[in-house]
């Protein structure tokens, strides 16, 4: 019982912004019809839904936490339950948001050119349409439960620091990827990175293979469910504050 209040409660909190961003994301398409269809011989598309999803799941994973872990300690429910209503949220809102996009690309297929990540993604492994979009069905919950999940680990990272903490990762983390990581590529060799990505990973999801795709979803989905155990973890050790 305790579980379904705490997954209702989450649903309930995140709501409003899933609604907000559909409203902005309706204009949006709205805007992109009137400009095709009133500009003479345009040919322009209108896309990225699924990354805006994406970036939008993950900004509301770094949002979450906070109120939802001081109103369920204070109420009785236990971090173990916190941490399993968020988890089976992430997969609610993910599932009805891959529904919604899916839509809203079809409807907009109708009228203008559109394009999809997650439909070029499933269309290396798969010729036949009705196959391309069951398989991006699933990818973009895939997609959208990792980009939630990350988001709120970022947040739990954030929680358990003080002002200094945060003040010195924010500053530390992009500068090694954005400074100090180049720096070091011209004097080290790094093609070990190389070789991970392009040697190792790359032909395990190889669209020519038959274990391409399956494995595919397997990497992400392994991803995503260690990045949420994690989480729990950090939600054990969490203080109210």
């Amino acid at each position: 019982m305790k579980l379904k209040s705490s997954q209702k409660y989450y649903l309930s909190s995140i709501k409003p912004a899933i609604t907000i961003f559909y409203i902005v994301m309706l204009c949006l398409s709205i805007v992109s019809i009137i400009l095709n269809l009133s500009l003479e011989g345009s040919n322009s598309s209108f896309g990225g839904v699924a990354a805006a999803s994406i970036i939008f799941l993950f900004v509301a994973g770094i949002c979450s936490f906070s109120e939802e872990f001081n109103m369920f300690i204070q109420n009785g429910i236990t971090r173990k339950e916190l941490w399993k209503g968020f988890s089976v949220s992430i997969l609610i809102i993910a599932c009805i948001m891959s529904v919604i996009d899916l839509i809203i690309l079809f409807i907009l297929s109708l009228i203008i050119n559109t394009e999809s990540l997650v439909l070029m993604i499933t269309s290396t492994y798969v010729d036949n349409m009705v196959l391309k979009v069951i398989n991006a069905f699933f990818l973009q919950i895939i997609f959208y439960s990792l980009a939630l999940t990350i988001g709120y680990f970022i947040r739990l990272i954030y929680y358990r620091m003080n002002k200094f903490g945060r003040i010195i990762v924010s500053i530390t983390v992009p500068g090694f990827f954005l400074i100090a990581l180049p720096i070091l590529s011209s004097f080290y060799d790094m093609s070990f990175l190389l070789y991970f990505f392009t040697d190792i990973l790359a032909p395990l999801i190889d669209p020519t293979k038959l274990y391409g795709l399956p494995m595919f979803y397997l990497l992400f989905i392994l991803l995503t469910i260690g990045i949420s155990l994690i989480n729990k973890q950090l939600i054990r050790k969490a203080t109210i504050k």
